[in-house]
Order: structure tokens, then C-alpha cells, then sequence
């Protein structure tokens, strides 16, 4: 029988790890101490604590060490994938303004 493409985050492999995490890090989330049932709870979806991959390779990476993994609820995984994608989106944006009103500038100094 040919081996069913299974979604990433549905292999044998990501399911023993998050467990290992899970049990590991006390099924806490290690960022605000919430509990399995306090993360469902607060939850629109009714989910659980989740697991986060820290170097960013995500379910889809072949190898999941528990070293690079971490329990969170799903306020803190969203805030820490917000951190990691966009570190300095508040100097980016003061960035992307000065830049704007100096080509204003330059543009009005022209006329």
C-alpha cells in the first residue's frame, strides 16, 4: 500500500514531538503559565495549548527536536510569530514616513 500524504501537522513524527514538549513543559504555556484548560477556555476556537517550533521550521520540517520546541497558548504563539516576522514593524513604519515626507520635501523644494 503506497504511504498516504498526510498534512504536516498530522505525522507521527510532529504528533510524538508536540506531545514530548507538552509533557516536558508541564502542559503549561512557558510564556504566561496557562494551563490545557485555561488556554481552551480562552479561546474562540476551543483549542489547546500549542506547540512552537522556536528556529521558525514549523510542522513542516522533517526534524523536530525538542530543544527548538515550546509550549504556548494560542495568545502567546500568535504574539511571539508576530515578534518573529515583524521585530521592528514600528521602526519600519517611522522609516517608510520620514522617507515620504522627505521625497515631499525634495518635491516641493524642485518647484
Amino acid at each position: 500500500m503506497a504511504k498516504r500524504d498526510l498534512s504536516p501537522g498530522t505525522t507521527p513524527e510532529w504528533a510524538r514531538a508536540r506531545k514530548q514538549a507538552l509533557d516536558r513543559d508541564g502542559w503549561r504555556c512557558t510564556q504566561c503559565g496557562k494551563t490545557q484548560e485555561q488556554a481552551k477556555a480562552d479561546s474562540p476556537a476551543g483549542r489547546g495549548l500549542e506547540v512552537h517550533h522556536v528556529r521558525g521550521e514549523g510542522v513542516r520540517s522533517r526534524v523536530h527536536r525538542l530543544e527548538h520546541l515550546r509550549t504556548l497558548c494560542r495568545d502567546c504563539h500568535l504574539d511571539t510569530l508576530r515578534k518573529q516576522t515583524r521585530p521592528d514593524w514600528r521602526k519600519q513604519k517611522q522609516e517608510q514616513g520620514r522617507r515620504a515626507a522627505e521625497k515631499a520635501e525634495r518635491a516641493r523644494a524642485r518647484r
